[in-house]
């Protein structure tokens, strides 16, 4: 009597391998739900919490697994379904010009989430999604450096945690720098169609997911924190 499988492989004490990924028991967590799948005699859906393994060979057989019993094998965040304060929908077609998403935590397993949260949101412009050319994870100082250069924007990134905040940040390099020992840390992204992204994690909070675009008309940011 179970309509679909979620199997969030998260909690608990896991080691670390040598890439600094935690090793979270998502494949084995699939492997003992498929098989009582196969001694029940049916297949149904499988929604798996962010990626599907740390290991490549065994997200492709989680995959192929999934196809040759024509299963529904599904992966991603939680988080873009969150509710959204202010409410903030981009409307389709779009011609965005830059994208921030926010996160609070680390970078393997918050900013998985901080990346879904920006595709959910940026897949709606105009262009339509043509992919991806280039990731590059920046830290400390050049996190700033890049700043400086034009290719992410402190105010987008000011606005986006006004909404959380709702009161204008003290300083986003203050707020980037000041907690603990840990250094702020930036994925950008740039998109086949000339969009760039960039994922931001700021200061230390589990609940934290904010997201601020620029579009072509707008005379200033629109942004919404998602409450999860």
């Amino acid at each position: 009597a179970v309509d679909a499988v979620l199997s969030i492989g998260e909690h608990g004490d896991y080691p670390v391998n040598k890439l600094g990924q935690k090793m979270y028991p998502r494949k084995r967590f699939f492997d003992e739900a498929l098989a009582v799948m196969k001694r029940a005699g049916r297949h149904v859906p499988l929604f798996n919490d962010k990626h599907f393994s740390y290991r490549w060979d065994w997200a492709r057989e989680m995959v192929d697994t999934a196809r040759a019993n024509r299963m529904p094998l599904m992966g991603g965040s939680s988080v873009p379904l969150a509710q959204r304060r202010p409410y903030l929908d981009v409307p389709r077609g779009s011609r965005i010009t830059e994208a921030i998403s926010i996160h609070g935590g680390a970078l393997e397993s918050y900013g998985f989430h901080g990346l879904e949260v920006l595709q959910s949101m940026v897949e709606a412009r105009g262009t339509g999604e043509t992919g991806i050319a280039r990731v590059q994870v920046l830290e400390g100082d050049a996190l700033f450096e890049a700043a400086d250069k034009g290719r992410w924007s402190m105010d987008l990134a000011e606005a986006a945690m006004l909404a959380e905040l709702k009161r204008q940040p003290r300083s986003m390099r203050r707020l980037l720098s000041e907690h603990e020992n840990t250094s702020p840390h930036g994925i950008l992204i740039e998109y086949r169609d000339g969009l760039r992204a960039t994922v931001l994690k700021v200061g230390s909070n589990s609940n934290r997911w904010n997201f601020a675009y620029r579009a072509e008309g707008d005379k200033k940011p629109r942004a919404t924190a998602l409450f999860n």
